[in-house]
């Protein structure tokens, strides 16, 4: 065993903002690590092979040396045709005189070669524990058959990318698998997709669970970039005592059964086993195109600084240095770097649109720039070297220097500028050793820029992060990231209200969420949060309301969810829940308070309803989809309202629930359902009753109060249009194929009260309705009949005479006489 300090690359912690400790974080204390194997592939496979088990080179070990590893020599590992195999040693604890650890840190670097056909799927190296038979070969791990494997495996990406790269992630037996075949686990596409001909750094953690308890983790990185974390595997069970991480499987291997159609191959080098994170060293953090390049030191202190996030968002893993820069992007580097304060005043007229305006104003305001005429910046043109001196002494307010420092800048208007730059020390030229040029015509790059920068501003050196730690990247227009695996609550505490947080894609597992006020949280397409029904909300604010809060992007599921409150539950004012997919909670999916917005969301599958408000007013919910909500053998609906006021429902489409489409169920005032779309609900399609002043307008309504119950009620109930109080107005209807149509029912509210006063069905107007073969339609009343003309100019299209009755309680049913 030895024993070595091991610094994982400054560069690592480029864009760490503020100190987010991940679920997985190591201790920040640590120093040094014990590192069991350290195995760089210089010597030949006969030689380093000889402390793993299975190793002899031949049928089952198909490996060669290879001169282009990341780091001097490497191997490659080749399954041919009609083979499954291309490696399968191991590298054994107890046979490396090593105790068998409870955690695991792995690290190798992975080429896929140019060419590489994506035939299917199959296993690369990873950690097991190979007690008995089980953890291969479709054994699941049982207490008759202990064990477990994790190795590695490749699969075909979306067909878009399969002739250009491959899919990583784990293929795991554990105990909790659903089938005997191991469990097929992909790590995120980006980083877990790579591309043809580029070295990866891949690295693993397993740590394992207390034995019975599903809480064992698995955790993976792509070029220090978390791209998959679980953390509830079983796989060791009750009564396993002795099993460990006994092994790690260098398994390269096609399938499945079927052999490999054609050869394939895989590069690898630099395999270290640690009880700790590892890293990937110079080549693999922070920036994924600056190793190698003569301005990288410097790119790393200006990213440290949070100067530069990166060219290619979202994901911002290049910093593309050899790209001209722009001065837009320039204004933008020095308002980082300098830190102007705002301004509201708009200097030029060419930066409309521009996504670096407020810089290019900030810099116009501080006195930076001039522009390049009247009223105008040129945003999108190129900075010269020469450009470039005058915006930084401008911006530093350097000191008179040294005079006619270049030989080539005498004609050029920025030679005072450049000689201030010069005698300052931020450049030494550009034609080195002489450098007594200074190219003052010639574009600025981005490398170039950097190293002005850092030299400018004297920016640190980024310390090394603790071990276990690797800060994202922050995407311009946010502030802060939660990459996946860690706590998003641990990053919102880390934020201000008002702060704009991006969780990037996939599954968040037992997390639940709770705002500061203002704050927004956007789901990156495919971001999930998983209750696992462990827990009630997924964001809530019940025991301290704050206001302004907005959720974006997020698929919510399997959460307790309690009667009466969502999986999403905004308390405080102003909350927006926008583009979610809401589904399979336990009660309720999303509720809100007042000035609230429910827009652009699939709410489904419910065991009550999709939305419920409850003593609310000025809420909005519009265009979304809700199906699939409530229990038959209760009365529910998609949506339902109770004291409310100013409630606006638009747009949405209702389908398939258990109970109504919508109902409006006490004391609810000023409202409005306008432009819907319901269909195919149990009850009935929008029933308003007990309640107030309320407008039913330009909905379509087909095929609602098709519950299976019988008898069916002889009150115009499972309507599609049902009021039962005061004051509606509905027109504008396409009501077809309902039980009912549209009735207003007034009996049992002569002398009935409610919260906004006497609930008699009076001043109730139904017009310009379209009602076709759905029962009957009109007004039911205890006693003396509602006037006549409570329906006007409606149309009626009925497959007989004998559908269209007219009932109110003077006498009962009779024909329709408008």
């Amino acid at each position: 065993m030895t024993t070595r300090l091991r610094t994982r690359s400054a560069a690592a912690a480029f864009f760490v903002l503020a100190a987010v400790v991940p679920l997985t974080a190591a201790p920040a204390a640590a120093a040094t690590d014990t590192t069991y194997l350290d195995e760089g592939y210089e010597s030949t496979p006969a030689t380093w092979s000889t402390d793993w088990f299975d190793s002899a080179i031949g049928a089952r070990n198909r490996i060669t040396a290879i001169p282009d590893g990341i780091d001097g020599a490497g191997i490659k590992v080749t399954i041919p045709r009609d083979s499954n195999f291309g490696s399968a040693m191991r590298w054994e604890f107890a046979a490396n005189e090593e105790t068998e650890p409870d955690e695991l840190f792995y690290r190798y670097w992975l080429r896929i070669p140019v060419g590489f056909a994506n035939y299917g799927q199959g296993k690369l190296p990873g950690p097991s524990g190979l007690y008995s038979n089980s953890g291969r070969n479709k054994i699941k791990p049982s207490d008759a058959n202990p064990g477990w494997s994790a190795r590695m495996m490749f699969t075909a990406p979306d067909p878009d990318r399969s002739t250009t790269s491959t899919q990583i992630g784990y293929y795991v037996y554990h105990r909790g698998q659903p089938g005997s075949s191991g469990e097929t686990e992909p790590w995120q596409d980006s980083p877990g997709v790579l591309e043809f001909g580029q070295w990866y750094c891949v690295e693993g953690r397993v740590a394992m669970n207390t034995p019975g308890v599903a809480n064992g983790i698995l955790e993976g990185w792509v070029d220090e970039k978390l791209a998959y974390y679980r953390n509830d595997f079983t796989f060791r069970g009750s009564s396993d005592t002795g099993i460990n991480v006994r092994e790690f499987w260098f398994d390269t291997y096609y399938g499945g059964d079927a052999p490999a159609p054609g050869s394939l191959s895989f590069d690898f080098d630099e395999l270290v086993l640690s009880d700790r994170r590892i890293g990937c060293g110079e080549r693999g953090s922070g920036f994924r195109d600056t190793g190698g390049n003569v301005h990288a030191s410097n790119v790393d202190k200006l990213a440290f600084a949070g100067i530069t996030k990166g060219c290619n968002p979202p994901d911002n893993s290049r910093f593309c240095p050899d790209d001209n820069v722009s001065r837009g992007q320039m204004a933008a580097f020095l308002d980082r770097a300098l830190d102007l304060p705002p301004t509201q005043t708009d200097f030029f007229d060419d930066d409309v649109g521009s996504v670096f305006e407020a810089n290019i104003n900030r810099l116009a305001a501080s006195g930076i720039t001039l522009g390049c005429g009247t009223r105008a910046y040129c945003p999108n043109d190129r900075v010269t070297r020469g450009q470039m001196a005058a915006f930084l002494t401008r911006g530093l307010s350097l000191p008179t220097g040294g005079t006619d420092l270049f030989t080539d800048d005498d004609e050029s208007p920025f030679e005072n500028a450049i000689d201030r730059m010069a005698s300052a020390g931020i450049t030494a030229g550009c034609n080195p050793p002489a450098n007594d040029q200074f190219c003052p015509y010639n574009n600025v790059t981005r490398g170039q820029m950097a190293s002005f920068l850092a030299r400018a501003l004297n920016l640190p050196t980024p310390p090394p992060p603790p071990p276990g730690y690797t800060a994202p990247a922050v995407p311009d227009g946010y502030d802060a990231v939660v990459p996946l695996g860690w706590s998003i609550q641990d990053v919102i505490e880390q934020q201000p209200p008002g702060a704009k947080i991006l969780v990037r894609t996939g599954t968040y597992l037992r997390q639940e969420i709770r705002p500061k006020a203002g704050q927004t949280i956007v789901g990156e397409p495919g971001t999930k949060l998983d209750g696992l029904w462990d827990y009630t909300y997924a964001f809530t604010d019940i025991d301290n309301p704050v206001d302004g809060v907005t959720i974006s992007g997020f698929e919510v599921t399997r959460y307790n969810s309690v009667a009466g409150t969502g999986a999403i539950h905004g308390a405080g004012n102003n909350w927006t829940v926008s583009d979610c997919i809401v589904y399979d909670n336990k009660y309720n999916g999303v509720t809100v308070s007042n000035g609230g917005t429910i827009s652009g969301c699939r709410i489904y599958n419910h065991n009550y309803e999709a939305i419920i408000l409850t003593d609310v007013s000025n809420v909005t919910i519009s265009n979304n989809e809700i199906y699939d909500n409530g229990d038959s053998s209760k009365y529910q609906a998609g949506i339902k309202l109770v004291n409310t006021a100013n409630v606006v429902i638009s747009g949405n489409i209702i389908r398939d629930n258990a109970g109504y489409g919508i109902w409006g169920y006490t004391d609810n005032t000023n409202t409005v359902y306008s432009g819907n779309t319901i269909t195919n609900n149990w009850r009935g399609g929008i029933n308003h009753e007990l309640s107030y002043s309320v407008l039913i307008t330009n909905n379509v309504i087909k095929s609602n109060g098709v519950a299976p119950t019988s008898p069916k009620p002889d009150n115009l109930y499972d309507a599609g249009i049902v009021v039962r109080g005061p004051d509606a107005t509905i027109t504008g209807n396409t009501v077809e194929g309902n039980y009912n149509g549209i009735g207003i029912i007034g009996y049992g509210l002569d002398a009935q009260t409610g919260r906004y006063g006497p609930l008699k069905a009076s001043g109730a107007l139904v017009s310009d309705n379209t009602v076709t073969n759905s029962g009957q339609s009109g007004v039911v009343t205890d006693g003396a009949p509602i006037s006549t003309g409570v329906f006007t100019d409606n149309g009626y299209f009925y497959p007989n005479d004998t559908s269209d009755w007219f009932r109110d309680g003077a006498g009962g049913p009779r024909t329709w006489a408008e």
